[in-house]
């Protein structure tokens, strides 16, 4: 009886995976920004981008956003069948009217086939296997029809094998090995393909794809697998009529007109099943593993690699602890005090705690629910769980912050004194008949009379610990994995220079010999961790784990549950390898330059007026965006990050000097290691330059002694200040802009709409014809922050005007628009010389 119980649950946990493996999809639709709910072909570029075929034109899409093009864009025709990309990564594409056009990438310029022209007058069908030759020519087949059709370099239009005959349908490779269907009669005449040889004969063409020893062929209601020249499955179809059928990579699949996508292997053996119920029309898997389904009314779905997923119930809950219970049922809790079970189809809310506390540990075998609460040997008091021991074979260890308890609730260990946080129990566990504890940062031995033996100061924060082998293992926060023997001396140190991701460890489990490591960097395997030669293997979010902080493990079977603070994610171990072969889904690029608004190719030596700077970029992830969000710096400007989700950067008038742009993606405030990094540098203006300067200063030199040569300064000193002012008018950039910063804002003032500038301590009022500005800068330091500073007279201490705003004056003060300024006595000589 218990036996068939244990194989009922292994079916039931297998079957778990499965189901929870296929449900998991994310659909796109109209609303979501496809032109169409019906879908043709899916495709990935070189670049990453995946392209959507629909009867209203093609459609890119990075994972956050779709763009359509359709024959506003330069398509010969709305309806676009199907993608087929050559070595160069140019795409050509099929369409209902039978005009080809293609595109690359990297221009996105769509160009219609020069020879469109001769397939016009072809009838309209699906064009399949279309291939571009080495000598340009073109090949390609229709459904339903025998042979293919040929347009050579030069424009000659060829029909080959094109007719019927009476005996049926064959297939066969030209001379260039190029893979169509003619009559049988033909095809066992003519046949060199091993695979050929053997007289197949199949029903209709309509649907037909092979690799090196098998082949599909799919007609409107029936299907036949061919192996190695032999017919090993036939099936024929009353109410589910195949709509399309292909090969990708090694999968064979079949897209059905009731229920989704079928995918077989080169023996012709169903090993997925996709979409189920859904009028599928096409099947294509990414380079991430990602598959996405085509549908005939219902747009795309999406389903991730399969690997990798995440329990849906969970998702964006910050996980503190996982637990198993005595059922098999997962355990979790959230880091706000909510405890929920799962039991393989639905998560139970089992306890919602009024303050933060973490009570799961492992449950033992008891099958009941946790006690969060309980009474110690003081009937007065109440002890929050901290967590339990975690080895479900020894008798339970009850930790709260200052205190063990047994199972039964009986006081184990008690330390009074309460300094902080830091000092509290974090774990213990039974070594031998002694028990082992952490506390703060101390690991302690207590005998059988709850008297500390033994005593090592771990000078850091420990997680937890396990005791394995006789030996007690230390996940510290900052120094990796620190192992001791019994008498509690450290005898190895395992940290990233052993292969752990991060040297914050927050939890360890050991199975089968091996010893999972939890981390600040993602999950670690190791399989040999005992001496100096560790074998190790790791996954984070290069193999589809979208959040890298690992927080603690759970088996159930051959599934493998981990805590994290986006939810709890699962895998089968025994896609462990196929997990660390999985490339990283996210590709973060930089899309163009501009200056002043036009695209450039580097922002290399630009000019002082060059410095109105975008750059922007894209990401491509079609797993990870949720909290997608990115930071960026320009290092000689910013002192610290900026955060923003737009897809640009703009800097506007930025001064002349030595930048570089650095800009990453964020997962929920996380960085990402993958960055854009652009230098950017701007010359000084021709004014600032030391030749230019060093002239200005000889001229006047020159001018000054020119007029004292002839005793002309003695009279003419007003004048001789307008003269000056003049000539540095004329020679002053037309732009008499400036920056400042004010309120944490960069803010563009125009010198020429200034009117006056106000002292209040630290702070500058700068007022203009139309707004006040807020600085903090001392008055002494402003005529060195405009262009124009001979404009500007000083009228008291704690004012300065713009000299062309003056509109009066007279003994005492000066008025500047409508504000009226009383001047100090020791600047009304300056203020009498202002010529109005």
């Amino acid at each position: 009886m218990n036996c068939l119980r244990y194989i009922f649950l292994i079916l039931s946990v297998l079957w778990l995976c499965d189901s929870q493996a296929q449900e998991h999809f994310q659909q796109f639709t109209k609303s979501d920004g496809l032109p169409s709910n019906e879908i043709y072909d899916i495709h990935q570029d070189i670049n990453g981008l995946i392209w959507i075929a629909s009867d209203r034109g093609i459609t890119s899409f990075n994972g956050s956003y779709f763009k359509t093009y359709d024959v506003a864009d330069g398509l010969p025709d709305h309806v676009v069948f199907e993608f087929f990309e050559q070595k160069d990564g140019t795409i050509w594409c099929t369409t209902y009217s039978n005009q080809l056009f293609y595109f690359h990438p990297n221009q996105l310029t769509f160009t219609a086939y020069k020879y469109n022209h001769l397939l016009k007058e072809l009838p309209k069908s699906d064009q399949r296997d279309l291939v571009i030759m080495p000598d340009s020519s073109i090949k390609f087949r229709f459904g339903k029809r025998y042979g293919y059709c040929h347009v050579s370099k030069r424009g000659e239009l060829s029909m080959i094998d094109s007719e019927s005959g009476a005996f049926g349908y064959g297939l066969l490779t030209d001379k260039e090995g190029y893979f169509y269907c003619t009559n049988i009669k033909a095809s066992q005449a003519h046949s060199n393909d091993p695979i050929l040889t053997s007289k197949i004969q199949i029903q209709s063409p309509y649907n037909i794809a092979r690799n090196k020893n098998s082949i599909l062929v799919a007609g409107i209601d029936y299907m036949q697998f061919f192996k190695d020249g032999k017919l090993i499955k036939e099936e024929y179809y009353h109410d589910a009529v195949p709509l399309k059928a292909g090969l990708d990579k090694d999968v064979f699949w079949i897209g059905n007109s009731t229920n989704g996508v079928f995918c077989l292997n080169e023996n012709g053996e169903v090993v997925n099943h996709y979409a189920k119920g859904v009028a599928s029309t096409c099947y294509f898997e990414d380079m991430d593993g990602n598959v996405w389904i085509g549908t005939q009314a219902t747009g795309v779905m999406m389903y991730p690699n399969g690997l990798i997923h995440s329990l849906s119930d969970s998702r964006s809950k910050r996980i503190s602890r996982l637990s198993i219970n005595s059922k098999k049922e997962l355990v979790f809790e959230t880091n706000d005090g909510f405890t929920y079970i799962y039991s393989g189809s639905n998560c139970e809310l089992i306890h919602r705690s009024s303050k933060f506390v973490n009570s799961v540990g492992q449950l033992y075998n008891s099958g009941k629910y946790v006690n969060f609460r309980f009474l110690t040997t003081s009937p007065t008091r109440t002890v929050s769980i901290y967590r339990y021991s975690d080895d479900l074979d020894a008798p339970p260890i009850t930790v709260s912050d200052l205190q063990l308890f047994n199972g039964e609730g009986d006081l184990l260990y008690s330390r009074v004194e309460y300094d902080s946080a830091k000092t509290r129990i974090r774990d213990a566990e039974y070594l031998g008949n002694q028990i082992v504890l952490i506390d703060g940062e101390t690991l302690k031995i207590i005998n059988k009379k709850h008297k500390v033996v033994r005593t090592q100061k771990l000078d850091i924060m420990a997680n937890e610990f396990d005791v394995y082998n006789g030996r007690i293992y230390c996940a510290t926060k900052g120094k990796g994995v620190l192992v001791f023997d019994s008498e509690l001396n450290l005898v190895q140190t395992i940290d990233k220079r052993n292969g752990l991701l991060s040297n914050f460890v927050f939890e360890l489990y050991f199975k089968n010999n091996e010893m999972w490591a939890c981390t600040g960097g993602g999950l670690t395997r190791f399989t040999k961790f005992e001496g100096r030669n560790t074998i190790k293997q790791s996954i984070n979010a290069k193999n589809g784990l979208t959040e890298e902080e690992v927080f603690d493990i759970e088996f159930i079977g051959d599934t493998v549950f981990l805590g994290t603070h986006q939810g709890v994610f699962f895998f089968r171990l025994s896609d462990w390898d196929k997990i660390l072969r999985t490339r990283a889904p996210l590709k973060f690029q930089l899309t163009d330059l501009l200056m002043n608004g036009t695209s450039r190719p580097s922002l290399f030596n630009l000019s002082y007026n060059e410095n109105d700077i975008e750059v922007k970029y894209d990401i491509i992830s079609y797993i990870q965006k949720d909290g997608l969000t990115f930071r960026y710096k320009l290092i000689g400007f910013d002192e610290d990050w900026r955060e923003t989700s737009d897809r640009s950067v703009v800097y506007k008038s930025l001064p002349p000097g030595e930048y570089e742009i650095v800009i990453q993606p964020m997962f929920n405030g996380v960085p990402r290691k993958e960055s854009i990094r652009e230098k950017i540098s701007i010359s000084a203006a021709y004014y600032s330059s030391w030749w230019f300067i060093l002239s200005v200063i000889v001229g006047i030199v020159v001018a000054t002694w020119l007029f004292f040569r002839y005793r002309i300064l003695e009279y003419n000193r007003s004048l001789i200040r307008e003269i000056l002012r003049y000539l540095m008018h004329r020679l002053k950039p037309k732009s008499n802009t400036f920056v400042v910063r004010s309120n944490g804002k960069d803010v563009k003032i125009d010198s020429n709409d200034i009117l006056y500038v106000e002292s209040k301590g630290n702070y500058l009022d700068i007022h203009t014809l139309n707004s006040k500005v807020t600085i903090r800068e001392k008055i002494s330091k402003f005529q060195d922050l405009v262009p124009d500073k001979l404009e500007f007279i000083r009228v008291r201490r704690s004012v300065i005007v713009r000299k062309d705003k003056i509109t009066s004056k007279n003994s005492e003060v000066v008025i500047v628009g409508e504000k009226e300024i009383r001047f100090g006595s020791t600047y009304k000589e300056a203020v009498d010389e202002i010529q109005l």
